[in-house]
C-alpha cells in the first residue's frame, strides 16, 4: 500500500468534497492524508484481504465520497477497478460490469439494487467476494433478495458521512438471517472503524443506556478537522467533550444489547403529524409488510395551506391504494398512515445513484 504517512504532514489537505446535505447550501469539507491513511488502515483491520487479482466496482461520480474508496483502495493495493459508463446507471449497465468484469469487491448504494429487481432471478455473481452498501438505509427484504446473486459474497451495510472519511462503521450481516442484525426491517449500521469512536447524545448528554436513542456524533483520525472557511457550520456541527473534538451526524442511533449501532433514521427526516413525531422508516417498514414484493420510500411534505403531510411512494403498485391505506390503519396509528399512497415506475435518483426525496416531495405536493 501507499504510506500516505510518509508525506511531510498527516495534517495537509488531500481534497475537498463539497456536501450540502439537506440545506442546498455546499460546504466543503478537507480530507487530510491522515484521515486517508486511518481510512486505510481501518478498511484491512475490518478484515477485508485485498489482493492484487482483485477487481473493484467503481460506480459513482468522483463528487461522491463513495468513490474514492473505489480507486483508492484498489490502487494501493495493485489491483484494478472498474467504473461504470456514463448513464448506465439506470440500466443493466450495472449488471453488465459486474459480471464481464469478474468483480470482486463492489460497494454500492441500495437503490442501484432496486432498479436490479426485476431481473434478480437472472443475476449470479460468485466472483463478488465483498458486497457492501452505504449511503442509505439498507432493508433487510433487499438483502434477502439480493442474496441469492452473490452467493461467496461477504455482505456489509457500511456508514459515514463525507465528514468522516468515506465510511467509518460497519455491520456484517447475517446471510441466512438479515432481520439479526437489524431493527424495524432496516440493516443495523455495525460497530465503528479502528481509527473512530461513535458516541450518542441526547439533550446534550452521553447516552449509556442500551436502546435510548440520540444523535450519533463521531469522534478520531478520520473526521475532517472543519469545513472550508464556513464558521457558521464549525460551530455548530463540531464541538468540544471531555477535551475530544466531534462531530454531530444528524443521524438518530440508539445501541442494542451487543453494542451495535442501530440506525434509526435522520433527525432531519422526522416528521410531525397532529403533534406525533414520525420516523419515515417505520412507514416504509409496515409497507414492506402488506406488499413485500415492492420497494416504497415515504416522504413528508408540506401542502398549499402549510399542513404536514405523508406521502408513500411504491413501485409499480398492483393493489388499490385505499387497500393499502386500510391494511395500514391495522398497523401503525392513524395519524401515521399516509395520506398519499402512489405509484411509481422508477424511484428518481440524484447525482449519487441515491432516491432524490426532495423531487418525490415535489410529485406528491402536485397530486393535493
Amino acid at each position: 500500500a501507499v504510506p500516505f504517512n510518509s508525506y511531510p504532514s498527516h495534517n495537509k489537505t488531500a481534497y475537498i468534497l463539497f456536501t450540502s446535505g439537506t440545506t442546498g447550501i455546499p460546504k466543503g469539507v478537507p480530507i487530510t492524508f491522515g484521515n486517508i491513511q486511518t481510512f486505510l488502515n481501518g478498511f484491512i483491520d475490518a478484515g477485508y484481504q485485498i489482493e492484487a487479482k482483485d477487481r473493484f466496482l467503481q460506480m459513482f461520480e468522483l463528487t461522491f465520497d463513495l468513490s474514492v474508496m473505489c480507486f483508492l483502495v484498489p490502487l494501493t493495493h495493485s489491483a484494478s477497478f472498474f467504473p461504470l459508463p456514463g448513464g448506465m446507471i439506470r440500466t443493466l449497465g450495472l449488471y453488465h460490469i459486474l459480471e464481464s468484469c469478474s468483480v470482486t469487491v463492489s460497494l454500492m448504494v441500495p437503490s442501484a439494487i432496486n432498479m436490479l429487481l426485476p431481473y434478480l432471478g437472472d443475476i449470479h455473481l460468485p466472483d463478488l467476494k465483498y458486497s457492501l452498501f452505504c449511503g442509505e438505509a439498507l432493508k433487510t427484504n433487499l438483502v434477502d433478495q439480493w442474496k441469492q446473486c452473490v452467493p461467496n459474497a461477504r455482505i456489509d451495510n457500511v456508514y459515514g458521512p463525507t465528514e468522516a472519511t468515506i465510511f467509518c462503521t460497519i455491520q456484517q450481516i447475517n446471510r441466512e438471517h438479515p432481520e439479526a442484525d437489524s431493527m424495524n426491517g432496516v440493516c443495523n449500521i455495525g460497530l465503528p472503524m479502528s481509527g473512530v469512536d461513535a458516541v450518542i447524545f441526547s439533550e446534550g448528554k452521553e447516552v449509556h443506556e442500551n436502546m435510548v436513542s440520540g444523535e450519533l456524533c463521531l469522534c478520531g483520525n478520520q473526521v475532517t478537522p472543519g469545513y472550508l472557511k464556513n464558521d457558521l457550520q464549525n460551530q455548530q456541527r463540531f464541538f468540544k467533550y471531555n477535551g475530544v473534538d466531534f462531530y454531530k451526524t444528524g443521524d438518530l442511533v440508539s445501541r442494542n444489547e451487543k453494542g451495535t449501532l442501530v440506525y434509526l433514521g435522520r433527525l432531519d427526516d422526522q416528521v410531525k403529524i397532529q403533534g406525533f413525531r414520525v420516523e419515515l422508516a417505520e412507514l416504509e417498514v409496515a409497507a414492506t409488510h402488506i406488499l413485500p414484493e415492492h420497494m416504497s420510500v415515504a416522504v413528508g411534505f408540506t401542502d398549499a395551506t402549510g399542513n404536514t403531510r405523508l406521502a408513500l411512494f411504491v413501485k409499480e403498485l398492483k393493489s388499490e391504494p385505499e387497500w393499502v391505506r386500510d391494511q395500514m390503519s391495522g398497523m401503525i396509528p392513524d395519524y401515521m398512515v399516509p395520506h398519499l399512497v402512489l405509484e411509481i415506475d422508477d424511484f428518481p435518483l440524484n447525482n449519487n445513484g441515491k432516491t432524490d426525496k426532495n423531487k418525490l416531495k415535489q410529485l406528491a405536493l402536485g397530486y393535493m
